[in-house]
């Protein structure tokens, strides 16, 4: 009879187990349950195109919890018609089809490698909603293995995306079944209420009745089994109601787990058995397990002890055969991609970086392909030496043969003295029979043999007088076992001194009641040849470990061969993580697909290839690389493989963006000093004509001109010198700011104050068009800021405004708060600016200028001054414009000096 306390024991074991089965629950499913698959049959008969593939989803969803096997292998239908038809959601849909019905018979790295698949293609989509629910089935597998930290950061990763309500509580359920795993039972309870508080909210029937039963799970674990029983039949209702077989079969498990801590064994072994019959229908192994065990413990505790032996047998059975299909091991390995360490080394000056960069990339390139073209050499010569070994290692294993067929030979006919003498001379090899006392009776060498001496010599003598020290000691070690056990040994010992040793293979047995045969064989060519192959093998990898570019080679089914040293730096990984593996398991990401398709790509075409893409080093950096790869061939002349290099072009690739930027920066100072330029040789030179012309006619003819024409010359002369003085003042405003002589002198600013200053000075001209002028700035708007360069840029503003609208039209001005920053806006209804211009109205380096709705001209130079002035000042500048609706012209400025704005066009 058990006792109590092991029974708990147990007991305590089973539930971590039925655990395991039940805190990992699959995704929501897309299809009710209460559509007859009689009529999705129907219909699929006769539908084409993307509706056949949709039908096949709900098919494959609709036998998920009936049948898995026929769950499968409708969603592969459903992947091979997608495939075709290039409908990646889709395809999507399908691979995680397949993922789930796998998961459900427990084969869970089949299902895992259908899930990472069905994430690539949804990223590729940009489809959140597959990435989301992909992440939460992969998590489920790593749940199921006790991986909960990768788990975890899954679940995080699916709820982070906020796809739907659905998909979320989801992610926040199993997240809190996490938590419970990880014996954290208050993390655990917030999120499997907020998740069933959604489901209740959006009546997803299927996903309440997993709640019901994660919280059921929960309060098992917290000992509160009353309540856990009531969360177990609320969740049963509805598991009925969809008619979830295996959800049915999992929650009879669970509920006799209770009832069996009860101690009301009656009731756990009907749920037991009901549970079963549904396991076994469904081929639920891991259910099946869990349940056998448990069974087995009740009839143990009734003293029904064939019974319990009866389930504990099949238990067994099943455990065995559910072990031999998990490979935790390569899941483990997928964890790495998520291990980030150290950061990336500081960079040096750029100018001599770029300058050794560009003498050394193009001797590296030549450097690689000539190592590759080395080390393809040497692999080729490796293989050679393969094939002479193999050649070698046949040819012995002949010779092997026809002496074990010799042996068998000289046991049949050992009483014959003139057969037995016969048999010795067609041996190659040298032989000798001697008696217990190693008085050696006969004797036969090969001719070409020059180590043992001729049989008339050492005949009669005893082993001690003629062979070596290292072969005596061996061979009378095993003679006394071969005589009496009569098995076959082998030995190998080596003869001579230096250059001239000589290495041989003794085989040794009982050939008749007082005698001992020994076959001697002289293996010294092999074994020069195996130094031979150890010698190149090591300079080979001694060649490729000094290489300071990652260096790689695989075999033509793109397994991995062999590496150097850079390339197990940058990948993370030891030498045994990769060779013999392909890149799917040393680098289990979604680049590992992109990798492998392009080494298809090579062994299939031939040549040399190189492309430029991205990686992630172990050190967690992103890197920008350029692969070059190559292929070898075997001795036969068909392709062996590939090998390949990566060169890192990070840093190349951040100097050409240096040097664009820096191009940039320069084409902007040529046109600043176009622009300064063309404003003294246009832009100064007309007004200076316009005044000393019309002054020249004044002063020649002044006599001929009346009062009226006189007013009229002085009026243009006083316009012109009006414009021009505008003009000098900007245009010495911007080379101060352009040659940094401008002292800025930020302080606390009354915007309002501005405004209006601005607005007195700019009154007049508004009212000889008649435009309304209007601040509606609040006094105490404050700014921190140059007063001097924010007045220039205020009367900049309103100018253009009052130039730009027309007569009987209104400007007003006003600002908006926000916490860190005010931002000031000059709006008008004039002209305003069409698209295709309104980029160019600040940059110097684009020529925009236009006439005034009176004909006003301007610089082209003040919004640019104004762009400079609000930048020093850590704010932004931009326009808002649309043709012939009026314009806004906007800028921020800090509140404070310690809340500094971005300095960026909105």
């Amino acid at each position: 009879m058990i006792k109590g306390s092991h029974f708990k024991r147990v007991m305590l074991h089973v539930a971590l187990m039925l655990g395991v089965v039940m805190l990992v629950i699959s995704g929501s499913r897309a299809l009710s349950q209460t559509r007859e698959i009689d009529s999705l049959q129907y219909m699929l008969d006769r539908a084409k195109g993307e509706d056949r593939i949709d039908i096949l989803l709900e098919l494959s969803q609709a036998f998920l919890t009936i049948s898995p096997e026929r769950s499968i292998d409708y969603g592969k239908d459903a992947l091979h018609e997608a495939s075709g038809l290039e409908r990646k959601k889709q395809q999507s849909q399908a691979l995680i089809t397949i993922g789930r019905g796998l998961y459900k018979q427990g084969q869970y790295e089949k299902a895992l490698g259908y899930f990472q698949q069905a994430y690539t293609l949804g990223k590729e989509a940009g489809n959140k909603v597959m990435v989301a629910r992909s992440n939460i089935h992969i998590g489920n597998v790593f749940a199921m293995l006790d991986q909960q930290e990768q788990a975890l950061q899954y679940y995080k990763d699916a709820f982070k995306l906020n796809t739907n309500p659905q998909t979320n509580a989801q992610a926040l359920s199993n997240i809190g079944n996490m938590f419970m795993k990880m014996n954290r039972p208050d993390s655990a309870h917030l999120y499997l209420k907020w998740a069933k508080e959604i489901r209740v909210k959006i009546r997803d029937d299927d996903g309440l009745a997993q709640s019901y039963n994660n919280l059921a799970v929960f309060y098992t674990r917290q000992g509160k089994p009353d309540k856990a029983l009531s969360f177990y039949k609320d969740a049963l209702k509805i598991r009925r109601q969809i008619n979830d077989q295996s959800g049915i079969a999992e929650i009879y498990n669970n509920m006799a787990l209770i009832y069996a801590e009860k101690e009301q064994y009656l009731k756990a072994l009907d749920l037991l058995r009901k549970s079963q019959s549904i396991a076994r229908e469904m081929g639920l192994g891991e259910l099946l397990v869990t349940s056998n065990k448990l069974s087995s413990e009740i009839y143990a505790r009734r003293n029904d002890y064939q019974q319990a032996y009866d389930y504990q047998k099949e238990y067994n059975q099943i455990q065995d055969s559910l072990l031999k299909q998990r490979t935790v091991g390569n899941i483990n390995k997928l964890q790495s991609q998520y291990e980030v360490d150290t950061l990336r080394r500081e960079k040096e000056l750029l100018a001599d970086k770029l300058s050794s960069y560009r003498t050394y990339e193009p001797a590296m390139y030549v450097l690689v392909f000539l190592l590759l073209a080395a080390i393809g050499y040497i692999i080729l010569q490796y293989k050679n030496k393969l094939k002479n070994n193999k050649l070698l290692n046949e040819k012995n294993k002949k010779i092997t043969e026809q002496n074990q067929r010799l042996e068998e030979t000289l046991n049949i006919f050992y009483d014959s003295e003139k057969r037995r003498k016969a048999i010795l001379k067609a041996i190659p090899d040298s032989m000798f029979v001697c008696n217990p006392a190693g008085q050696l009776l006969d004797f036969h060498s090969r001719s070409d043999d020059l180590n043992f001496l001729k049989s008339e010599v050492v005949l009669g003598r005893s082993m001690d007088d003629i062979f070596p020290d290292e072969f005596v000691k061996r061979a009378k070690a095993y003679m006394l076992k071969a005589q009496s056990v009569g098995e076959i040994y082998l030995f190998e010992f080596h003869q001579g001194k230096g250059d001239n040793i000589s290495y041989y293979e003794a085989r040794m047995g009982k050939s008749s009641e007082k005698e001992i045969l020994f076959i001697i064989r002289d293996i010294t060519e092999r074994n020069k040849a195996k130094l031979e192959l150890e010698k190149q093998i090591e300079f080979l990898q001694v060649l490729i470990d000094d290489i300071p570019v990652p260096i790689f080679y695989k075999n033509k089914d793109r397994i991995y061969l062999g590496c150097n040293k850079e390339f197990t730096r940058i990948i993370g990984k030891d030498k045994d993580q990769i060779l013999g593996k392909t890149v799917y398991e040393v680098s289990y990401n979604e680049k590992a697909k992109e990798f492998d398709e392009k080494d298809k790509e090579l062994l299939e075409k031939g040549g040399i290839q190189r492309y430029e893409t991205s990686m992630k080093y172990a050190d967690g950096g992103d890197r920008e690389v350029i692969f070059y790869k190559t292929v070898f061939n075997d001795i036969d002349g068909s392709v062996g493989g590939l090998i390949g290099s990566i060169v890192d072009v990070t840093e190349s690739k951040q100097y050409e963006k240096s040097l664009r930027e820096s191009e940039q920066k320069m084409r902007e100072l040529n046109a600043t000093k176009d622009k300064f330029f063309s404003i003294i040789a246009h832009d100064l030179k007309t007004p200076f004509n316009a005044i000393m012309g019309f002054s020249n006619l004044l002063y020649d003819s002044y006599d001929s001109f009346d009062e009226e024409e006189k007013k009229e010359f002085i009026k243009n002369i006083s316009e012109a010198s009006d414009s021009t003085f505008k003009l000098l003042q900007n245009l010495l405003q911007w080379s101060r700011a352009q040659t940094g002589t401008i002292e800025m002198q930020p302080e606390i600013i009354d915007l309002s104050i501005l405004v209006n200053e601005n607005i007195s000075v700019l009154k007049t001209h508004a009212d000889n068009k008649n435009i309304k002028l209007q601040s509606h700035v609040d006094f105490g708007t404050t700014a921190y800021a140059d007063a001097n360069m924010i007045t220039t840029v205020l009367r900049n503003f309103i100018s253009n405004a009052i130039k730009f609208t027309y007569e009987k039209g209104h400007i007003e001005i006003f600002t908006e708060d926000s916490k860190n920053e005010v931002m000031v806006t000059v709006r008008d209804d004039g002209i305003g600016i069409d698209k295709d211009n309104v980029d160019k109205v600040f940059r110097i380096d684009k020529q925009f200028k236009k006439e005034g709705t009176a004909s006003e001209q301007g610089t082209g130079l003040g919004l640019i001054l104004c762009k400079e002035f609000i930048e020093r000042n850590g704010g932004r500048i931009w326009v808002e414009s649309e043709y012939e609706k009026g314009s806004d012209f906007k800028f921020s400025l800090p509140k404070s000096k310690s809340n500094p704005i971005s300095n960026q066009q909105a």
